[in-house]
């Protein structure tokens, strides 16, 4: 019988020793725990890594938050955030999101920071959306069809 996954050969090892003396609640109870440990590795490992993101950036001089908006860091893009590029006619910036093989085009700016602001609000607005009830989306603008079936 399969107990559960761990991080290490060591928590497998006490789970098994638990199981063995006292029975599968206490494996159980040893498996619990080491799901939340395993889970709060992960949480401080992707803490790390944006914090990591964020220092790369603030050292190429990018700002993570714009007119109180937190911006979408991309630290190995050309510009540094996430959906905005150089608009290839020239000067300025292109924002677009691409999503499931397809790109929806937010627009063009002259500024880097107005790019990402507007990026950064979109996706911001779609989460908002996401999780609001159909009248609060429609109320803020979203366009919600109905479903024929």
């Amino acid at each position: 019988k399969r107990i559960g996954r761990f991080a290490s050969v060591v928590d497998a090892a006490v789970c098994y020793a638990r199981h063995l003396e006292s029975g599968p609640a206490a494996a159980r109870e040893w498996l619990a725990a080491c799901d939340a440990k395993s889970a709060e590795a992960q949480r401080a490992d992707s803490d790390k890594k944006r914090e990591e993101a964020v220092a790369s950036c603030a050292g190429k001089g990018l700002q993570t938050e714009y007119k109180g908006v937190q911006l979408h860091l991309a630290p190995g893009s050309k510009t540094g955030y996430a959906g905005v590029w150089l608009n290839g006619r020239g000067s300025g910036y292109r924002v677009a999101l691409e999503q499931n093989g397809s790109r929806r085009d937010l627009g063009r700016f002259n500024d880097v920071l107005e790019a990402a602001l507007a990026y950064a609000q979109y996706v911001q607005g779609r989460a908002a959306a996401a999780t609001a009830p159909p009248a609060a989306a429609a109320a803020a603008g979203f366009f919600l069809p109905y479903s024929s079936s």
